[in-house]
Parts: structure tokens; C-alpha cells; sequence
């Protein structure tokens, strides 16, 4: 996952750290990029690679309205989308802390 993303906020783009996410920030996601926190998709359309969730090797085409969750790539253009979680809240880091109370508790 990487640690800053770009938002449009105010028709310009802005670098933050993805705890700074807030619900309803548009994030602009690159192809190649992982989606850092779990959305809805805006504008654009776009194919994901979603095995890091799914465990599943398909690729998923993903349209307007459609969720996208964190941990997934985004394979073959640029997408805009809502955040609808915050990192703390997100899909993947939801599943790193169950992973981690479970290493804990052995």
C-alpha cells in the first residue's frame, strides 16, 4: 500500500498520507497503483486485479458506481474515486489487524 495519495480537492491535485483520508476524498488512481482505501468509482472505467482479497486470479472490470477496496491494483488507466472508509476503517487494514491479533495471541 503506499503511504501518500493524490486528491482533487478545489479543481487541483493534492499529495496527503493516506491516514489523512477523509470519507467523500476523490482520489486519483493510476495504472499499477493499489487502491489504499475502499471506494466508489466516479468516473472512469477500469480493470482490477482483486487476489490480494479474493484470493481469485480473475480480473475484475469495474465501472461507475462500482465498489473498489483497498489492497486491490489497478491495472490499465487512470480512475477517479470516493473514499467511502478511512484507512483505519479500510478493508485491508482490517484484515492486517486480524492477522496480527491472531500472531499475538499464540
Amino acid at each position: 500500500i503506499p503511504t501518500t495519495v493524490t486528491i482533487i480537492k478545489d479543481n487541483s491535485k493534492q499529495d496527503i498520507y493516506i491516514y489523512d483520508i477523509k470519507v467523500g476524498d476523490i482520489i486519483e488512481l493510476k495504472a499499477g497503483e493499489k487502491v489504499s482505501v475502499d471506494g466508489v468509482l466516479i468516473a472512469t472505467n477500469g480493470s482490477f486485479d482483486e487476489s490480494s482479497i479474493t484470493g481469485e486470479s480473475n480480473i475484475i472490470y469495474k465501472t461507475k458506481g462500482d465498489k473498489v477496496f483497498s489492497g486491490t491494483i489497478n491495472l490499465d488507466t487512470t480512475i477517479y474515486y470516493s473514499a467511502t472508509k478511512t484507512w483505519q476503517n479500510s478493508t485491508l487494514h482490517s484484515i492486517v489487524t486480524l492477522i496480527e491479533d491472531s500472531l499475538n495471541s499464540k
